[in-house]
């Protein structure tokens, strides 16, 4: 009974995998093994999520984020994040040049369309890990204003002076200065999982933007994995026997092998798979079959 259940299994999956999640790991610059959900330029469409492409050089694996090209410095599959630096960035300058004004990563993501007929969220910045230094020029001198406001001297011109705010947030536009206007947003830290100060200095914060900052994977709504998918074939095999005529005849060997089954899971997948999805697959083989 088990052979041909996860024969069926096996085989469907087998003819499903070109379609649906049978791209193998690759190299990209430096970065090597990597997988889901990044892709490369012409990977076939079902290789990864779209915002996550990558473009692969011998030595550099760039990201696009919005009208910014970021380098993708490393990748944890365990955090599901990576970190990337800024490409236009001057890892030598003591003062490096802002970027563009429209060049910014959402803080709460980008939202897509559709995915596997739910809702996503895309290049999400932890919030809980990085922090924001908004950039601001102002045509007239701005207090102290309890140490919010820092002057940001390297940055002077002859018309204004150029300050940083570092929040847990971006700076709201209905928080500046009368005199003051928006010149750039950068998100810093959160590397490594770290909580990243607010109370820095503009040099502090050169230093951070060289190591970069954390993004996120792709956030889902009900989107089905792999596994999930073999749950799902599990469960419509045992409804189809459950109603099928036949099945006063091979009760007794689906009582033995629900058993067996569970084994199976517990002892060969309880390494592969978390707690959570096992207890769920063992949990729905006992629902089936009943007590």
């Amino acid at each position: 009974m088990l052979a041909v259940l996860f024969g069926h299994v096996g085989a469907r999956h087998q003819s499903d995998s070109s379609s649906r999640y049978a791209c193998s790991p690759f190299s990209c610059g430096e970065l090597r093994n990597v997988s889901l959900p990044l892709r490369r330029q012409g990977d076939p469409d079902y290789c990864g999520v779209p915002s996550y492409e990558l473009a692969c050089s011998d030595t550099k694996a760039t990201i696009q984020i919005n009208n910014g090209t970021y380098y993708v410095t490393g990748i944890n599959y365990t955090s599901s994040s990576f970190r990337v630096i800024d490409s236009s960035l001057n890892m030598h300058s003591r003062c490096p040049p802002l970027p563009r004004s429209d060049q910014f990563p959402y803080p709460y993501g980008l939202k897509r369309q559709k995915y596997s007929d739910s809702e996503s969220v895309d290049l999400f910045v932890p919030s809980h890990e990085v922090a924001w230094a908004s950039f601001l020029n102002c045509s007239e001198a701005v207090g102290n204003n309890s140490g919010t406001y820092r002057t940001v001297d390297c940055l002077r011109t002859s018309n204004s002076d150029v300050y940083v705010v570092t929040a847990r947030e971006p700076f709201c536009v209905k928080d500046l200065e009368a005199s003051c206007g928006y010149l750039a947003l950068i998100p810093y830290g959160g590397v490594g999982g770290q909580m990243t100060p607010v109370n820095v200095s503009f040099e502090d914060i050169v230093r951070f933007m060289r190591d970069g900052f954390t993004v996120k994977f792709p956030s889902y709504d009900h989107v089905q994995t792999p596994w999930q998918l073999f749950i799902e074939d599990v469960r419509q095999i045992i409804r189809q026997i459950r109603y099928d005529q036949t099945k006063d005849r091979i009760v007794d060997v689906l009582m033995f092998d629900r058993y067996v089954l569970g084994y199976m899971f517990r002892e060969y997948y309880g390494e592969r798979f978390p707690y959570d999805a096992v207890a769920t697959a063992l949990y729905s083989v006992r629902w089936i079959f009943g007590t």
